[in-house]
């Protein structure tokens, strides 16, 4: 296919609620698109008007590798100050002259967006801040140095005292860097001249390499022809490990390889202050009342083995400013020989540092006796949970559908994408969400669609958000808004005043909330006359080639209504009415009367099923009488009217019994919560007691699991597979943080830092599963308009992460034709439980995401981690 150029126009449309105005229409003028692209008009937002404020990056770079970053502003007239933060909400930034030279310093990996804002002499900002990106890669020079020489280490580091982890990054991918195909700089290292100790010298007299493990491992991939497969590149990071046959002294050393493959790198080795390899701790670091600050030390060297410790070695916690010690302890050695029952999930000794009690705002690193330390952490209010917060709510924003991205709100320049003034045509078809009783939900039904088309044009079917790597809009996704609706009713302090930078932000509903209601509305206006709901709008594939969500031919259909969709709508509706009122109380309005009336034709139609159908509605009883109680529990708070206690009863077991399980973030998981912390005089009591008591389970089951895990991560069950996104990197914690609400029991909330810790980086493999947050993010995930465009990887995102590959023999294609042929080593076969990541965006079991899920998990544990913290 040719690479396309484009001419542009500028057209008015109609207002289409947030982000209406005037687009920029995008086509090619002089010759028809090759293929299916070129069937939507491309809308984009217009440009920046004259005499706006603007920033421009380390003069307009793509990226940064040593994240000092300048900052060039370009003000309109009379502002005389200046705030520039990587926060939107700009959380501790100061103001200062405009004149002054300004950078900022980017400590998180990825791609980064910075902020500016400005004020005149009397103290008035003036319009909206402005935004500009740049990715953050502070090892690309060494990466690519193979490109025109030898491999250059990105660093040797002290793993244990006769231990030296070298790394060599050989290579990066640069997404559509050659037009419609991935650009590779740099050159993949010849392992077989790295894998012989007789291969490295120790310059330090009287010390030799005895041994050497190396694990092997890819950064991204990418299509550099047009074979997927012969073409195909993936970029290995090798970690090298330098068994030494003695310490070595205190100081630096020169590590280099005899025929020169690898250029000479140097190691230091000062252990109250050098940067040890060994240890792993949370890279967005705490606030500072958290209990369950912790960090780790182990060190799994593939083949090799796990690195033997000492027990309880001598730890500081070390002011990094000042390298005052503000705390000394010992190290206590975990139990890792029966993690979640499963044996030994990490492949090596784990010892945990708990300095819980260090509380005053500051920098820090904890530094281990004869190892060194850990990479700096920050204990504070706003750079923390908070900021995690912020970046997982613009995430969910970047997710939208129906709607374009780019400045003033984002540096992520996307057109709109399914929205009916681009040409794109909206199907009904007469296919439901729960049409198979064993796959409730079920979409991707491609070869069914076309044969099941109604007839009926559906024209207000855009909006909704995407997951990762199809463009669909689903009725779980109200998950966000629910999450949503919590934190601002819970945490009204935190949630009311935060600003997003998003379209709707200034309005009168907090931007947490209008964000989760882009998803609500689109319901709301697909909700039918009778009050039915259709579960969910899809594509009849997924995208192909350059396709892209705002340019492919796909056709687009919409489900007909069903009673569980309908039930998920209105347990959702219902509670936006009762939250909103103070807000928005004609909004709410809408709500309650949109909920009342898709409870109506819910009831109507499963009490139909019994009739006409009964051996199919007990199939589908588990699932829709779930769906069916949290419906009711919304109605009972919504209407006040005690006859839904009735409908809770008789769709839950909750007048009866608790549960010990739940199925949270779920719809019993639901109906329980809002049985158990609605007013106590609304509902029965029975069922409100079974209904805490069964929260309660739930979350001393993920506690009790958590206990046998060594690095302290959590599932939400404890009896379900590590797989898609159900394992330790999401940090599940909707029932333990539910249960911490309900009882202010602290011992839920610490274990939650310690989840959410893990996922930030305080796991073996010392990566954050969130994009753009810590100093070593996820950085390919599944999201095709960044694999098919280029399109630049926003901060915020989480992935599937971790994924039990021995699980399923489905998988084995994964190590077989993909991971095994790019010289991943260890095989992933053979790797402890805890490696089986790999970043790679086209491994959906581990770099896709749902938004129903990611989003929706992560927006609450870090949102109710940040307003109790």
């Amino acid at each position: 296919m040719q690479k396309r150029w484009w001419a542009l126009a500028a057209v008015a449309v109609a207002g289409i609620g947030a982000g209406a105005g005037v687009f920029v229409v995008v086509r090619d003028d002089d010759e028809e698109p090759d293929g299916p692209i070129g069937t939507h008009t491309i809308s984009r937002l217009p440009p920046p008007a004259a005499g706006s404020l603007q920033v421009e990056l380390d003069g307009g770079a793509a990226r940064t590798s040593d994240g000092s970053v300048d900052v060039a502003i370009t003000a309109p007239a009379g502002a005389t100050e200046v705030q520039v933060s990587l926060d939107p909400t700009f959380a501790g930034a100061t103001w200062q002259p405009i004149a002054e030279p300004l950078t900022i310093d980017v400590r998180d990996g990825g791609y980064q967006m910075v902020f500016a804002r400005v004020r005149d002499g009397e103290g008035a900002e003036a319009g909206r801040p402005a935004v500009a990106g740049i990715e953050v890669d502070l090892t690309w020079d060494a990466a690519t140095s193979s490109a025109d020489g030898p491999h250059r280490p990105s660093w040797a580091r002290m793993a244990s005292p006769t231990t030296v982890l070298v790394r060599i990054e050989a290579g990066r991918v640069v997404r559509n860097g050659a037009a419609p195909f991935d650009r590779v700089v740099g050159e993949p290292l010849d392992v077989s001249s790295v894998d012989d100790p007789a291969d490295w010298r120790v310059t330090t007299p009287g010390v030799t390499v005895a041994s050497v493990s190396r694990v092997s491992r890819p950064w991204g991939e990418g299509i550099t022809g047009d074979d997927p497969n012969a073409d195909r590149v993936l970029p290995l990071v090798h970690d090298v490990y330098l068994e030494l046959d003695a310490r070595l002294p205190v100081g630096p050393h020169t590590i280099e390889t005899a025929d020169g493959t690898v250029a000479p790198v140097e190691v230091v080795y000062e252990p109250d202050s050098s940067r040890s390899a060994a240890i792993r701790v949370n890279q967005l670091g705490f606030a500072p009342a958290d209990r369950g600050k912790v960090a780790f030390v182990s060190v799994w060297r593939g083949d090799a083995g796990g690195i033997d410790f000492p027990d309880a070695m001598t730890f500081e916690v070390v002011d990094t400013a000042t390298r005052a010690v503000v705390l000394t302890g010992t190290t206590v050695t975990r139990a890792t020989g029966d993690e979640f029952g499963r044996g030994d999930l990490t492949g090596a000794e784990v010892h945990e540092i708990d300095f819980s009690d260090v509380d005053a705002p500051g920098r820090y690193e904890v530094c281990v006796e004869a190892l060194g330390c850990s990479a700096p952490f920050p204990i504070a209010d706003d750079t923390t949970w908070r900021r995690a917060l912020v970046a997982v709510a613009r995430a969910a924003y970047h997710q939208r559908s129906g709607v374009a991205l780019g400045a003033p709100y984002t540096s992520i320049d996307r057109p709109r994408p399914f929205h009916p003034d681009d040409n794109v045509t909206f199907e009904e078809v007469s296919l439901t969400a729960i049409d198979d009783p064993s796959n409730i939900g079920r979409d991707d039904r491609y070869e069914e669609y076309p044969g099941a088309v109604t007839g009926v044009l559906v024209d207000d079917a855009w909006g909704g958000h995407f997951d990762a790597g199809d463009w669909n809009s689903r009725i779980e996704h109200l998950g966000y808004v629910s999450m949503a609706l919590d934190l601002v009713r819970l945490f009204p302090d935190t949630f009311e005043s935060l600003d997003l930078n998003i379209p709707e932000s200034g309005d009168a509903v907090p931007d947490v909330l209008d964000e989760g209601l882009w998803d609500l509305d689109l319901y709301l206006r697909l909700q039918h006359e009778d009050g039915g709901v259709p579960g969910g709008v899809d594509q009849n594939r997924f995208g192909e080639g350059e396709e892209t969500s705002w340019d492919n031919s796909a056709n687009v259909y919409v489900y007909s209504p069903d009673p569980w969709s309908t039930y998920s709508y209105v347990a959702v509706a219902a509670q936006a009415a009762v939250v909103l009122e103070p807000y928005d109380a004609e909004r709410a309005a809408t709500y309650a009367a949109s909920a009342e009336a898709g409870m109506a034709w819910a009831e109507a139609a499963w009490a139909e099923l019994a009739t006409s159908d009964p051996a199919r509605r007990d199939a589908l009883a588990v699932a829709v009488d779930r769906a069916r109680g949290a419906a009711a529990a919304a109605m009972l708070e919504l209407t006040r009217d005690p006859a839904w206690n009735d409908v809770l009863a008789d769709a839950t077991v909750f007048d009866e019994s608790s549960v010990g399980l739940l199925d949270c973030p779920g719809a019993e998981c639901l109906a329980a919560w809002l049985a158990a912390r609605m007013p106590a005089d609304l509902v029965e009591p029975t069922i409100r007691a079974n209904a805490t008591q069964s929260i309660v389970a739930h979350a001393d089951a993920a506690l009790a699991a958590q206990a046998t895990t060594a690095f302290g991560w959590t599932q939400e069950r404890p009896d379900v597979p590590t797989v898609w996104g159900l394992g330790p990197s999401l940090p599940h914690g909707v029932g333990v943080l539910r249960a911490f609400v309900l009882t202010e029991d602290a011992r839920y909330r610490e274990a939650m830092v310690r989840s959410a810790s893990f996922s930030l980086g305080g796991n073996p493999l010392g990566i954050s599963f969130f994009t753009g947050l810590g100093e070593e993010p996820v950085r390919h995930p599944l999201i095709i308009d960044a694999i098919a465009s280029g399109l630049p990887v926003w901060p915020g995102t989480s992935v599937y992460g971790i994924h039990d590959l021995n699980f399923s023999d489905g998988d084995d294609w994964v190590e077989e034709f993909r991971l095994g042929p790019a010289g991943v080593e260890p095989a992933p076969s053979d790797t402890p439980l805890l490696f089986d990541f790999y970043d790679v965006g086209t491994l959906p079991m581990m770099n896709e995401f749902t938004y129903g899920r990611n989003h929706t998990v992560a927006l609450w544990t870090m949102g109710v981690l940040a307003a109790t913290g």
